[in-house]
């Protein structure tokens, strides 16, 4: 069909489409709208690079070049892949640049963090950002985080950029490197009208306190003044610390007050058990919730007893400790599908999961309470009644196993999982493989599997010779023992195997199953069950 527009017209309109898959169903429409469509816009849609990419930043800024205003996501990349290591998020961070850019020579890696080169780069960068006029996500992965300058700042330059919605921050390396940390940054707590704020920061460490750590005021009157139409808050403010040392947030959870609210995770902080009971009651717009360890730690029965039974009838996914789960789980949750992080042990030693409560210990009498002695489970029985109560979960994530009659207990009230996740601990290692096949075979409609106990893939390397041989013989036996088996994950966010069967080849029910080939992909690839060109098809 022939253009009826302008390409000029094409190009405006263009500008002013945000969704990638509309700018591309206009590029296929023919030859002369894909020549505006993909090289002009879709290469541009979301940049991801390094900050020292100063010969980026310098194309992009020019006066006579408007491209930059194409941008809609922007990530700043962490230099190195182990400076940035997150089991919890699905994150790509592969560069990704436009084909018609010629980067010059690399700065060496020895350079990367050097203070004068990093000013250097947040120079370009901000002029940038300038130019970047319906940005909508910005991102930065990068350890140290921004040195934020003088009056011109990343920040003050973001707060200008009415487009912006969603900010993704990574706070890590400060004390080593000398950087301020993003927390103490007050033009950060200045930026307005997000509906997403992901912030995960070693900044507890930074604010010694007599009382202990806590939420830094622009933080908290961010929140609750500039953001009403948040969708996603992800608030992790100390990422290495889960139980000591974490700070209170009951302030935040009896003021806030965000009815779009659909995703909420929380690490390094805790609360009392009022404040959390009102939060939950009032955001029933939840899909996905997890919680920070002491929430609200040794009070979890009377979480369990307050939480109504009509609390958070939209969630979908929780994540959290079994103590936790006890007393959410006594809530009707009818959409329910995934719970992750919890543990069926007959005993725990109690300073495993909480801090020592004053309050809790006064109130409750545990004045010689010892919480280094190993105990019996007080949540088990609770948590394991409520799981069979709840048939609507088919992804469960086990974070421990002690025994394997951990496994056969919750195959027997749960026999519904159709994707299970087990955490590897060291106990868990010394588990010989014939009895986990024989244990996770009680799960007669499980699909995927996820944990270091079966299989395992070199995350950088391909297969050697005698590595597909071994993991050949664990695929083979794990099928066998999982006849619906279709997916065998090495960890979260690791190596997969995705398992590829003739068409007749198994019937399910059968006691004999035929030997299944298998491919190997990337945690974020595609689970289709039939290989794709160019893919090593091992097995049978």
């Amino acid at each position: 069909m022939p253009i009826q527009l302008p390409l000029d017209v094409v190009d405006q309109v263009l500008c002013h489409t945000d969704d990638p898959s509309d700018v591309l169903s206009v590029a296929l429409c023919n030859r002369a709208l894909h020549s505006v469509a993909i090289p002009h816009h879709l290469y541009y849609r979301d940049i991801r690079t390094r900050l020292t990419n100063i010969s980026l930043w310098n194309w992009l800024s020019r006066l006579d070049d408007l491209r930059a205003e194409h941008i809609r996501s922007l990530t700043i990349l962490p230099d190195q892949d182990s400076d940035f290591y997150d089991m919890n998020y699905s994150y790509d961070l592969r560069e990704r640049l436009p084909p018609d850019f010629t980067p010059s020579s690399p700065i060496p890696l020895t350079a990367y963090r050097d203070l004068d080169v990093c000013r250097q780069s947040e120079m370009v960068l901000i002029a940038t950002l300038r130019r970047t006029s319906r940005l909508q996500r910005f991102r930065w992965h990068r350890i140290p985080p921004p040195l934020s300058e003088g009056q011109e700042n990343i920040w003050t330059v973001l707060r200008r950029l009415d487009t912006l919605s969603e900010i993704d921050l990574y706070d890590g390396g400060s004390l080593e490197l000398g950087v301020p940390p993003m927390l103490t940054s007050p033009e950060l707590y200045s930026l307005a009208n997000l509906t997403t704020l992901k912030l995960r920061s070693e900044g507890n460490k930074l604010f010694p306190d007599a009382a202990g750590p806590e939420v830094p005021s622009g933080l908290q009157n961010m929140l609750l003044q500039n953001l009403p139409n948040l969708e996603v808050l992800a608030l992790e403010l100390d990422i290495c610390e889960e139980i000591d040392g974490t700070a209170n947030i009951n302030h935040l959870l009896e003021s806030a007050w965000w009815p779009k609210l659909r995703y909420l995770r929380l690490k390094g902080v805790n609360c009392t058990v009022v404040p959390l009971v009102r939060f939950l009651s009032i955001h029933s717009s939840l899909e996905y919730l997890c919680l920070a360890q002491m929430m609200p730690g040794h009070a979890w029965p009377r979480l369990a007893a307050e939480i109504p039974n009509t609390a958070l009838p939209n969630l979908r996914y929780l994540n959290c400790s079994s103590a936790q789960a006890a007393a959410l789980l006594g809530a009707s949750l009818p959409n329910l599908k995934t719970l992750i992080g919890v543990e069926v042990h007959e005993s725990i030693i109690d300073k495993d999961y909480f801090t020592w409560d004053d309050d809790w210990a006064e109130e409750d009498g545990y004045d010689d309470y010892d919480d280094s002695a190993e105990m019996k489970s007080p949540w088990r029985e609770q948590l394991l009644e409520n799981l069979k109560a709840h048939p609507s979960i088919t992804h469960l994530g086990i974070s421990s196993v002690k025994t394997m009659q951990d496994i056969e207990t919750v195959a027997a009230i749960a026999p519904q999982i159709t994707e299970l996740e087990i955490g590897v601990t060291s106990q868990s290692l010394k588990i010989p493989r014939s009895e986990w096949l024989r244990s996770v075979s009680l799960f007669t409609k499980l699909e995927v599997i996820t944990g270091g106990h079966f299989v395992w893939f070199d995350p950088y390397n391909e297969l050697t010779t005698e590595a597909v041989e071994e993991a050949n013989n664990s695929i083979q036996a794990l099928v066998k023992a999982c006849p619906r088996l279709r997916v065998i994950l090495v960890a979260p966010h690791a190596k997969k195997a995705v398992i590829i069967r003739e068409r007749n080849g198994m019937q399910y029910g059968l006691e004999t199953v035929r030997p299944v080939r298998w491919v190997v992909r990337k945690w974020e690839e595609s689970e289709a069950a039939a290989a794709k060109a160019g893919e090593v098809v091992y097995g049978a």
